[in-house]
């Protein structure tokens, strides 16, 4: 049995929403399906350890969820956490956008991806799952920021590590309005920058898992 078998990802999903009960499991079985369906044709993820690699991504997601409800109290952002507007910058297969959404179906998702072929099999998720509150749009984020019906419209920006911290935030901050709080993924060793995007974004938090560094910033006074 290799490791991207059936059996295998039934039995990772299975795990993940013993672990994680607020987890659709029919949903997220689709999705993770469909992800290793594509993944020869698009290259949504490592093709080394499929199963393996997605069952990190799901674990990361939803910790970045938990991490960013648990500190926004201490962020400026008021709105309730079901109605929050998120925009996933490089959002790829969907990490952690689409498990964000499956987590809590009123908050509304915006996925970016400047790769055409994984913007497809996005808004073919987006179908498939028939999740209600979720865009996928083909682009780059540097041209999309200055877009009249994205530039200041979410609450929460979300990226996983790519890039520079300062560098993504550059990218990120034309996304939120003016309570906006941006969430990111870090390698654990890395030593989290107090002030991004020209001193724009301060830390707010950041906490350490098995898998990386969570950041959140929020926007300075």
């Amino acid at each position: 049995m290799n490791n991207q078998s059936p059996t295998r990802l039934d039995a990772i999903t299975s795990a993940l929403v013993r672990e994680f009960p607020e987890l659709p499991a029919t949903l997220l079985a689709r999705y993770l399906a469909d992800i290793v369906t594509w993944n020869d044709r698009v290259g949504l993820v490592s093709r080394r350890s499929t199963t393996a690699v997605l069952d990190r991504l799901v674990r990361q997601s939803v910790l970045m969820y938990q991490f960013l409800l648990e500190n926004l109290p201490a962020a400026s952002t008021t709105r309730p956490d079901k109605d929050l507007r998120v925009v996933d910058v490089g959002s790829g297969a969907g990490f952690p956008g689409v498990v964000w959404n499956l987590l809590q179906s009123g908050i509304r998702v915006t996925m970016i991806e400047r790769k055409q072929k994984k913007t497809t099999f996005l808004q073919r998720t987006i179908k498939t799952l028939d999740l209600k509150h979720a865009e996928a749009i083909a682009g780059d984020a540097l041209e999309l920021g200055h877009r009249d019906d994205l530039v200041s419209g979410f609450d929460v920006a979300v990226s996983f590590a790519v890039g520079t911290p300062d560098s993504v935030a550059r990218l990120i901050e034309p996304f939120l309005d003016s309570n906006g709080v941006y969430c990111t993924l870090r390698p654990r060793g890395e030593e989290p920058q107090p002030e991004i995007a020209n001193r724009v974004l301060r830390l707010i938090a950041f906490t350490d898992h098995e898998f990386g560094r969570f950041c959140l910033y929020g926007r300075t006074a």
